[in-house]
C-alpha cells in the first residue's frame, strides 16, 4: 500500500491566481498540508536576509497559520508576529510588511491548489510543504485558559493519536503586533511531549531575545525575555472526540493558539541530541514500527530557558529517494546591532545555523528501518556541539480507495524509550 506522506518545496508564484503543487512517486489525495518557509528565494544559509518565518496548516476547511519577522543589521531592534485563522500562510519581508497572502483552494491525487488572491510573493520564495492523508485530521484553533485549569477541545467525531499546537500569545486574529513570540508543541502521549518556544523584543537599544525547551510540556510561551514564561499546559489525554491540556502556568491574556489534531496508523513523539561529530548513519532506536515519515524541531539548545531566540523546523517521508525540507533562524541577545542568520533547505530535516554564520549541525533522514523494533537513521555534517530536537516519527499508508475522514469541526472549547542520538520517546500509538 502506498504511503500516506510526502514532503517536498515549492517556489512560489510572483503573480496572483491559483498555483497548483503536484509531486510525483507516491500517489494519494491529502487531507492536511503543513507550508513553511523563511522566505529566502533560494536555499542556502545566510547571515543578512533576517528572519521572516512562516508556517501554517490546512484540513481544508480550516486553516491556522503563523508569520515572525525580525530585521537584521538594525540599531533598535524590529520584531513583529500575527496569526490568521482565514490565511493559509502569509509571507512577509523582515521588518514584518506583508509580501504574500495565500488561500487553500483543493486537494487532488497527487497534488493540491493554493491561490495568491491580491497579494503574491515579489520574489519566488522557496515554500516547504508536507502533504498527508491522514486517517482523521482536524484544525482549529481554543483560546489559551487565564486561569489554571484543563483546556478541553470536544466535539471532533474521532480520537486523535496525534497532536501539534502553537501560537503567537495573541487575542487578535491577522493583527500585526510589535515583539515576536511564538511556541510549537507536539504530542503522541502523556509522556510523550515537548514544546520549542522563543520571544524576540521590539524597539530594543540592545537585543532582547529568549528561547527554550521543556519535554513536559506541549504548550509554553514567552510574554517577555528571560525568565518571562507566561503560560504552560501539560498534554494530559487524548479524548473520544478531541483531547485535553491541564494548564499548570495561567496566560495572562486568552491568547488564541491553533492545533492540528491527527489519527495515523503509527506514530510515536521524543527528543535526541545529535552527535558531536559528522556521521553517516546514526538512528533514533525503539520507534516500535517502520515508519514513513517524520517531523522535526529544535531551538538550537536544550536549556528550559536561555539567552538568544532560535527555531527550526523540518520533515522527511519515505519515497524511495527520501525528500527532506527544513526552515528556521537563530538571533543573538544583548547585541547593540541585531543579528541573525538563517537558513533554508530542501535537503535537510534539521539544520542549525549561527546568528554568525557558524554551522551548528544538519541532519537529514536516510532511511527507516524496522531493526531492532524500528529505527530512523540519520546522517550528520557540520556537527559543533551537542544540541536537542524534538521529532515525531509516523507511519501512515495511503487508502486503497483515497478516501480519509476529516474533522469539520474547529474545537474551540469551553474549552518519550531509549534511542540513539541520546534520544528519549515514548507514547506509542497505533
Amino acid at each position: 500500500m502506498a504511503n500516506g506522506i510526502k514532503v517536498g518545496t515549492f517556489s512560489a508564484n510572483t503573480s496572483t491566481g491559483n498555483q497548483t503543487v503536484s509531486w510525483t512517486g507516491t500517489s494519494f489525495t491529502p487531507n492536511f498540508v503543513v507550508l513553511w518557509t523563511q522566505g529566502q528565494t533560494s536555499n542556502g544559509k545566510s547571515t543578512s536576509s533576517g528572519v521572516s518565518f512562516s508556517w501554517g496548516m490546512t484540513d481544508g476547511t480550516n486553516h491556522y497559520s503563523v508569520n515572525i519577522a525580525y530585521e537584521d543589521g538594525a540599531a533598535t531592534s524590529n520584531a513583529s508576529r500575527q496569526y490568521s485563522t482565514t490565511n493559509l500562510l502569509k509571507l512577509s519581508d523582515h521588518t514584518g510588511a506583508i509580501d504574500g497572502v495565500c488561500n487553500h483552494v483543493s486537494f487532488g491525487s497527487q497534488q493540491f491548489v493554493i491561490d495568491w488572491p491580491s497579494d503574491a510573493p515579489t520574489g519566488a520564495v522557496q515554500i516547504h510543504y508536507l502533504a498527508m492523508e491522514c486517517t482523521s485530521v482536524a484544525v482549529g484553533t481554543y483560546a489559551y485558559s487565564t486561569s489554571v485549569t484543563d483546556i478541553v477541545v470536544s466535539g471532533l467525531g474521532f480520537q486523535p493519536n496525534t497532536l501539534i499546537t502553537l501560537g503567537t500569545s495573541q487575542t487578535t486574529a491577522d493583527s500585526i503586533e510589535a515583539n515576536a513570540a511564538f511556541f510549537m508543541g507536539m504530542a503522541t502521549g502523556a509522556t510523550a511531549e515537548s514544546c520549542c518556544s522563543f520571544w524576540m523584543e521590539d524597539a530594543a537599544a540592545n537585543t532582547n531575545d529568549a528561547r527554550g525547551v521543556v519535554t513536559n510540556a506541549t504548550a509554553r510561551g514567552f510574554l517577555s525575555a528571560v525568565p518571562g514564561v507566561d503560560m504552560i499546559a501539560d498534554f494530559q489525554s487524548f479524548d473520544v472526540g478531541g483531547f485535553t491540556l491541564n494548564v499548570t502556568d495561567a496566560a495572562a491574556s486568552a491568547h488564541i493558539c491553533g492545533y492540528a489534531a491527527i489519527v495515523v496508523d503509527n506514530a510515536i513523539s521524543g527528543t535526541a541530541t545529535n552527535p558531536t561529530t559528522d556521521i553517516t548513519e546514526d538512528t533514533i532506536t525503539g520507534v516500535g514500527f517502520l515508519g514513513t515519515g517524520a517531523i522535526f524541531m529544535g531551538i538550537q539548545s536544550s536549556s528550559t530557558t536561555g539567552a538568544d531566540s532560535a527555531f527550526f523546523f523540518g520533515a522527511a517521508d519515505d519515497e524511495s529517494t527520501i525528500n527532506n525540507a527544513a526552515a528556521g533562524f537563530y538571533t543573538d541577545d544583548a547585541a547593540a546591532v541585531s543579528s541573525a542568520g538563517t537558513v533554508e533547505s530542501n535537503t535537510l530535516c534539521v539544520s542549525q545555523y549561527y546568528h554568525d554564520g557558524t554551522l551548528r549541525g544538519d541532519g537529514l533522514v536516510a532511511s527507516y528501518k524496522n531493526d531492532s523494533g524500528g529505527q530512523v537513521s540519520m546522517t550528520w555534517t557540520n556537527t559543533s556541539g551537542a544540541r536537542q530536537f524534538s521529532y515525531i516519527v509516523m507511519a501512515q499508508a495511503a487508502s486503497a480507495g483515497g478516501g480519509r475522514i476529516m474533522g469539520a469541526i474547529a474545537g474551540e472549547g469551553g474549552l518519550a524509550g531509549l534511542g540513539g542520538m541520546s534520544g528519549q520517546h515514548g507514547g506509542l500509538v497505533g
